[in-house]
This record gives structure tokens, C-alpha cells and sequence, in this order.
């Protein structure tokens, strides 16, 4: 049977500029859009990415680049520098190749990609990056990370460089967590489901938002899929000294 395959690229640049507050000076964050589409037949992949875009800092190179890189790699499983546009026709090209090998195969697929600011203040940028993805299977991909950037140079800063004191963050985080899931402070984490056997962790993704410190349990990490992820919000005036802030 002919497949017919269609290559629709779209690139935006949204002219909204909007200057956003920092604790050392002003920056001009453009939010940027791409999109990509691919059919075979009836059956279509599709890219959608949205980002921020640093103008006019010191340190927006760094953290423009950074960005951009995070984003490939949704796209992209290989350790390979690719620009926005060429990661886009790597998933593509993925999907007319696994069509073309299983034509039987039903269904397309896709992955949507929002990167937006979630912090500009107290040294620091953080940016938020909420994916979803399908590739086939049972269901789709879902996960919510951070970049946390030092506004001094762009650089990123790894979680424990935002923290200094583990333990006392460890100790608000799980009782912050049991509140959330309903479980009572005596209760056994282990036994209602939750994989801690070597004891309660922090997630992976920790970012920073206006309103305190986001401590973010994708999927899988402390908890099967049908549990979902747990969103964990601890505001500055609970946190005190615990954070390490490059202000």
C-alpha cells in the first residue's frame, strides 16, 4: 500500500517580550516556539516545543544553551549535540522508520515539550520543563524536571548546591509528603506502597518558584505509575535557613 509523507515545520517567535524581576539586573525573556509534523498515510508524529529565550545578560548564553540542550534530549536518546531543529527530524525520522518496519503497527506519535520560567529572583533563574510523550505502548511518558541557573554565570546549579541542611529539608519533605498522600506520621511509608526501603529520598527534579522550594516525584520514582506524581510546595518561611542561595 503507498504511504504518502508529509513534512510540516512550523517555527515561531512570539513577540511578547517581557521583562522579568532579578535580584542583579533585568532580563528580557522571549518565549520561542517550534513545531514539526510527519504523516505516513493517517497515522502522523508530532513535535511541539515551547522554551525561554534569554536576551541581553551576561549569562543568558549559558542558560540559553543549556536550555536548548535539555530539550534535545526528550527528542534524542544518544549522547549527540544536536540543534532544536535536527533533534525534531531525528524523532520524526524515528517514526517513518518504525512505520515503514511495522506497517501494522496503529496509532502516532508525539511529544510536547514546555520549558517556562519558573523563577527570576535571589540569584537565581529557574526554569520548569513540563514533557509528555508517545512512542507506543500501554500509555504515554509524563514528567516534570528543573534547571536551576546562578545568575553570576549561567551556571547550573546542582541541588545540593541549593541546600545546607539535608537532613532538617529530608524531615519537612516527608512529613509534607504523608500530609499530601494521607498518611498518618506512624504509618510505614514501605508497607502503603511507596519504594523507600532505604529510607524516605528528595526527587530528582527541585526547583525554585515564587512561592517557596518545589520538590517534584515524577512517576516510577517513589511510587508505581497508577500513583501519579506528587507535587511537594515548601515555602521560604518553612524552609528558613536551609537553602544556599547565590544572591
Amino acid at each position: 500500500m503507498k504511504k504518502i509523507l508529509l513534512i510540516l515545520p512550523v517555527f515561531i517567535l512570539v513577540a511578547c517580550q517581557t521583562k522579568v524581576g532579578s535580584s542583579r539586573t533585568a532580563a528580557t525573556v522571549v518565549e520561542k516556539k517550534f513545531e514539526k509534523k510527519a504523516c505516513v498515510e493517517d497515522d502522523c508524529a508530532e513535535v511541539s516545543l515551547q522554551w525561554v529565550e534569554l536576551l541581553g545578560d551576561s549569562y543568558a548564553a549559558s542558560v540559553n544553551s543549556s536550555i536548548v540542550e535539555k530539550i534535545t534530549r526528550y527528542l534524542v536518546y544518544e549522547d549527540t549535540v544536536l540543534s532544536m531543529q535536527e533533534a525534531a527530524q531525528f524523532f520524526l525520522d524515528g517514526f517513518t522508520e518504525a512505520k515503514e518496519e511495522f506497517p501494522d503497527s496503529p496509532g502516532g506519535w508525539y511529544v510536547s515539550v514546555n520549558a517556562a520560567t519558573s523563577l527570576d529572583s535571589l540569584g537565581i533563574f529557574s526554569v520548569k520543563f513540563e514533557e509528555e510523550s508517545y512512542t507506543g505502548g500501554a500509555h504515554g511518558s509524563y514528567s516534570t524536571t528543573f534547571l536551576n541557573f546562578s545568575k553570576k554565570d549561567g551556571s547550573v546549579l546542582a541541588n545540593e548546591q541549593i541546600i545546607q541542611n539535608k537532613p532538617k529539608l529530608l524531615a519537612l519533605a516527608e512529613a509534607a509528603f504523608r500530609e499530601k498522600r494521607d498518611i498518618h506520621p506512624d504509618s510505614s511509608l514501605l508497607k502503603a506502597g511507596y519504594w523507600v526501603d532505604q529510607g524516605f529520598f528528595l526527587p530528582a527534579a527541585m526547583g525554585l518558584s515564587p512561592q517557596g522550594l518545589i520538590l517534584y516525584y515524577n512517576s516510577y520514582e517513589i511510587a508505581p505509575y497508577s500513583e501519579g506524581p506528587t507535587e511537594l510546595v515548601l515555602t521560604f518561611d518553612e524552609l528558613g535557613d536551609i537553602l544556599a542561595l547565590p544572591q
